[in-house]
């Protein structure tokens, strides 16, 4: 039967392990890549950097007086439609013996 093999099962290596140099290396990857994309979205996000450019300036114009307005009429509200008193089928089926 085929079962998963042990970490003592393992043969022995010859010479030092490169397991804490790699370790090492991937860790200062890490660290440049996250310090990198740090950098670039301190720019883009929040604005950071932005003393290196000139800004743009807005032209503006008023092109309208804004001035107060009477409020619309105040509308009545919708009243329910009424039904026609008919016989009370309800409280005939209701009460009948049975």
């Amino acid at each position: 039967m085929w079962r998963w093999p042990r970490l003592a099962d393992a043969p022995p290596r010859a010479g030092p392990s490169r397991a804490p140099a790699q370790a090492a290396a991937l860790t200062v990857l890490v660290a440049v890549v996250h310090l990198w994309l740090v950098d670039r979205l301190a720019e883009d996000r929040f604005g950071w950097g932005q003393g290196e450019t000139a800004s743009r300036r807005i032209d503006v114009s008023f092109v309208k007086e804004l001035a107060p307005v009477a409020p619309p009429p105040a509308l009545l509200p919708a009243t329910a439609p009424v039904r026609p008193a008919g016989p009370p089928r309800l409280a005939a089926v209701a009460s009948a013996p049975v």
